[in-house]
Formats: structure tokens, C-alpha cells, sequence
């Protein structure tokens, strides 16, 4: 499936709006927006699909994993971003010492940066899903860092995806969604109060070869 509404098409089958909107129990005109593409689900509605037994990791990112799936197996990793649009304030075409053209197909993405501007370890991902289009689309390189992430700030923040909890999806609320390519690892939901004791990483901006 192309994208994030298509797939919650798929999994609404021959359910009407208001039949499935009954099982999660939100209103009819939420789920015509989610299929329209008009906003995005909130994290309730998330734990709502998880708790209901639909694929979340699927409905999320496109890609079906196999048991065996690890991460450090898994070539690359997605990320995800939170309820509401909004676009990254610098759409850059490179990043200084950073070759997009020289990205290999094997391995992780993950490549540390050196850079003039004062990032906390930065490095880079590529992405590999679709959930942040078209703000942020496959193929795109984000240049991120462990600067410190404060989700209790009003702005949204945007936040990446790795091997230790799998990737995040952070609400306005400050609770944060956390899912998993790993079949092992459950969906679970995380109060401002716990997402402190969490690794979150920041990007800092995203990387487009446009050629």
C-alpha cells in the first residue's frame, strides 16, 4: 500500500466509517478525516487499533516484518513525528561534509557527522517510510543529534527511531507512543513523567538529494 490512508483503508475492509469508528470507539468524522489524509490519528487511537489487534507497526511505516526481524539486522529504520502537520523549517540539498550520493545499501545508516554547528553527537538516518509524507519522504537523509528534546514545549517536536525501543510517535500532550519493527516488542504508551528516562533524538535537518 502507497500510503498511510490506503492502508487504513485496507484494514477497514467492508466496515463502513461508522461501524468502524463504533469498535474504537471516536466519531465517524475522525476516521473521514484519517482516510482523507486530512489530519493524522492520536496516540489514543493508535493504542485503540493496537488493542483491537490491527498491525500499528504496519499501518505506520508499510513494511511487514518477520519474526525473526531484529534490530541491527533490519538495513534501515523509519521514523515517525507527531499528530499535526508541520514542515521542518530547512529543506537543505546537503549538509557539509555529508555526500548523500555515497550512502551504501548495506548496513544500519546510521553515520556519525562533523559539522561547525554545535549538535551533540550528530549522525545521520535514511528514511524508509512514508508516514511523514510529504513533509519528510523515503530516501530522505535527516541529519540528527542527542541534543537535549523537550516534549513539553508547545512547538512540535520531531523525533527518530532506534534499536533500543523502537521508533517514537510523540503527541502534543507530551505522552509518547512507542512501537517497534520487533514483533517482540509491544506497542506502549509513555507519560511525560517516564519518556524523561528515554533516549530521544532530535533532527536537526533534513537532507534531499535532488538530482
Amino acid at each position: 500500500m502507497d500510503t498511510f490512508e490506503k492502508r487504513l483503508q485496507s484494514i477497514m475492509g467492508s466496515k463502513s466509517q461508522v461501524d468502524f469508528a463504533n469498535e474504537l470507539g471516536v466519531t465517524k468524522q475522525k476516521i473521514h478525516n484519517y482516510v482523507k489524509g486530512i489530519v493524522k490519528p492520536t496516540y489514543e487511537v493508535f493504542l485503540a487499533l493496537s488493542n483491537k489487534g490491527y498491525d500499528v507497526n504496519w499501518l505506520l511505516s508499510g513494511h511487514k516484518y518477520n519474526e525473526s526481524d531484529k534490530f541491527g539486522t533490519v538495513n534501515e529504520q523509519g521514523i515517525e513525528y507527531n499528530a499535526g502537520y508541520k514542515k521542518l523549517p530547512l529543506y537543505d540539498r546537503y549538509e557539509k561534509d555529508v555526500d548523500v550520493k555515497q550512502w551504501s545499501n548495506i548496513g544500519r545508516k546510521l553515520y556519525t557527522l562533523y559539522v561547525d554547528r554545535h549538535y551533540i553527537n550528530p549522525f545521520c538516518v535514511k528514511v524508509i517510510d512514508d508516514y511523514m509524507h510529504p513533509d519528510i519522504i523515503i530516501n530522505d537523509v535527516l541529519l540528527c543529534s542527542e541534543d537535549n528534546v523537550n516534549l513539553d514545549r508547545e512547538e512540535i517536536i520531531f523525533v527518530v527511531a532506534f534499536d533500543d525501543i523502537g521508533p517514537r510517535y510523540a503527541s502534543k500532550k507530551g505522552d509518547v507512543i512507542i512501537t517497534s519493527h520487533n514483533k517482540n516488542k509491544a506497542i506502549k504508551l509513555y507519560d511525560r513523567n517516564e519518556y524523561k528516562n528515554i533516549k530521544i533524538y532530535k533532527i536537526n535537518k533534513l537532507i534531499r538529494d535532488w538530482s
